[in-house]
């Protein structure tokens, strides 16, 4: 008894040193103390480099990754290359980086190769530049976005993070020399349309620390500004150029039809509709993830914004780069995850330059230190909740891939076309789309049912758009054969054909798919299904594969192509592929 208040008394000074810690995040360093923790940010860095070799060595590659690679290879030269480019919804950069290392190599593995390099390079020059302490930089690169989404998946969106962290890096010492950070400017706006939005925000916030410094004048900083706005301005022309006009004129648009002005207003308080997927994507239940959306995600993004309060240049930079890219996703098109966590790069970059006392400071008569530094440390809060949230999703990517889940069956479905009988067959599939991966793992030729055509990739077209039936699935591959002399392998795709029942459903930019018991009937009785695969990690790219039942020859028995045994209508047995990494 005589012990029981002692130990309550130290109990309450634990809580009160955790929750003043908890209170004053601290996470910024100085120089000195940077260059002490060279060796555990060096750790980190390699831990993380571990975990995303793990992951990209397990992952399959899906319809986008793939679509950029057929697309950069398109034509005899660049010129070529660039025209057929033209209109597809992302500038040339990621391209030209393509089509340059496959001149240099000609293999398929340069794709994962490239995005790995640029993300392994930003995560680098994040974890030994950085002006943050050790655990701040673990949690930034253990997120989602630096582990897996912009790095194992091989798109043009990790050369944005890197790009946005060389700029933190180079600003201080290059500020005054415009070439340098335009020229980075200019890159940044094309590697995809998001970043035209946070170049231009960056360019807000280098004028408005000139404008503090009172350097505005015809000085040496103003004159390095212009050159830097010009080679911006040139960055977001070039940009324009190249996505306009859009060839997938059936792509979804944002837009509603609303006015500009009172769409803008209605998205500002609803910025949970645009940023949604940056918690916990769509792991929670619906009732969850929508109070999630509504509260949750408004309360950590304009949070984040507190963390440069004592900064105007970052502060406006910030609002200018979070609304920008939400009036993208408002009058655009929806952004996805990989759209949705470009902002964290841009926050970090921002965080960062004002961690080395970039961004200006507020004039002396409205200049409030504490009320600042209260400020930045919710918004340190705010950003720390928010990195956590990507750590979170970053493990259920481990997770899937552990237990062997892919984020598409494109591999299997490839090792399929691999067997005697199969190698040189036709792929046809319904929706179109799950045909873009093949080409990355099998030559066999693709055709597209909608467009009529063969290819490499599929345009969204509106001409394109019409009711698809099984009918016409098992009409097109009859066709195909009896033209061809090829099998015809069908990849199914659609929920609603895996259903087995009659029904329809509107498919927004791919046209309606219609069946009917009749359709189902005949479709099962000329095929046989050789693979159904499971489920795939976030994404629709799983199929019901089937072939075309041989024309019966006079006095033979049914049978199969070479290597697929007879079976009951709708079904054969293909003997089992042997195991391979993606």
């Amino acid at each position: 008894m005589n012990q029981k208040p002692g130990f309550l008394a130290e109990a309450r000074a634990l809580a009160v040193v955790a929750l003043r810690r908890l209170r004053c995040p601290r996470l910024t360093l100085a120089h000195s103390e940077v260059r002490s923790e060279g060796r555990a940010r060096l750790v980190i860095f390699l831990l993380w480099l571990a975990v995303a070799l793990f992951l990209a060595w397990h992952h399959v590659m899906w319809r986008d990754e793939v679509r950029a690679y057929s697309l950069a290879l398109t034509g005899n030269s660049v010129a070529d290359m660039l025209r057929a480019v033209h209109g597809e919804g992302h500038p040339a950069l990621w391209y030209l980086v393509l089509r340059g290392l496959h001149t240099w190599v000609p293999d398929p593995r340069i794709l994962p190769f490239a995005g790995l390099a640029f993300g392994a390079a930003a995560s680098l020059l994040f974890a030994l530049r950085a002006p943050f302490r050790w655990p701040f930089v673990a949690l930034a690169l253990f997120g989602r976005f630096a582990l897996y989404e912009y790095t194992v998946v091989a798109r043009n969106y990790g050369i944005s993070m890197l790009i946005l962290f060389a700029i933190a890096a180079l600003y201080p010492r290059y500020r005054d020399k415009g070439w340098v950070i335009g020229g980075l400017l200019l890159l940044l706006c094309n590697t995809n349309l998001h970043s035209v939005v946070f170049a231009a925000s960056l360019l807000l916030f280098w004028t408005i620390e000139l404008a503090a410094e009172g350097t505005l004048g015809w000085t040496r900083p103003t004159r390095a500004l212009l050159a830097g706005a010009l080679m911006t301005a040139a960055g977001a022309v070039f940009c324009f150029i190249e996505i306009y006009p859009p060839f997938n004129d059936a792509a979804p648009l944002a837009a509603s039809g609303q006015p500009i002005l009172s769409a803008a207003l209605q998205a500002i308080p609803a910025i949970g509709d645009g940023y949604g997927a940056l918690l916990l994507d769509n792991l929670l239940p619906e009732t969850v993830r929508r109070t999630a959306t509504m509260i949750l995600v408004p309360l950590l993004l304009y949070g984040c914004l507190l963390r440069f309060a004592a900064r105007p240049g970052a502060l406006l930079a910030a609002a200018a780069g979070l609304l920008g890219l939400l009036f993208v996703f408002t009058f655009v098109y929806r952004g996805y995850y990989r759209h949705e966590a470009l902002i964290l790069p841009f926050l970090l970059t921002l965080a960062w330059l004002s961690a080395e006392g970039r961004g200006g400071h507020w004039p002396a008569r409205y200049s409030r230190p504490s009320i600042a530094v209260t400020l930045g440390r919710i918004g340190a809060g705010a950003l720390i909740a928010l990195l956590v949230f990507q750590v979170g999703l970053s493990s259920v990517m481990v997770v899937r891939a552990l237990i062997g889940r892919p984020a598409s069956r494109s591999f299997e479905a490839a090792q399929l076309l691999r067997r005697p009988g199969l190698r040189d067959a036709i792929a046809i599939g319904d929706p179109d789309y799950v045909l873009e991966a093949l080409p990355y793992y099998v030559p066999n030729p693709t055709y597209f049912v909608r467009e009529r055509r063969y290819g490499r990739y599929w345009v969204m077209s509106r001409r394109a758009m019409r009711i698809m039936t099984p009918g016409d699935m098992l009409e097109t591959a009859l066709s195909l054969r009896a033209r061809t002399g090829r099998p015809v392998v069908i990849l199914m795709s659609d929920p609603i054909f895996r259903a087995a029942r009659p029904g329809e459903r509107m498919r927004k930019n791919y046209g309606l798919f219609r069946q009917s018991s009749g359709d189902i009937a005949r479709f099962m009785a000329a095929t046989c299904r050789i693979a159904s695969f499971g489920r795939v990690s976030g994404g629709d790219e799983t199929y019901d594969v089937f072939v075309l039942r041989p024309p019966l020859a006079k006095g033979r028995s049914p049978g199969a192509i070479s290597g697929i045994r007879p079976a009951p209508p709708g079904d054969c047995l293909l003997p089992a592929a042997p195991p391979g990494p993606p």
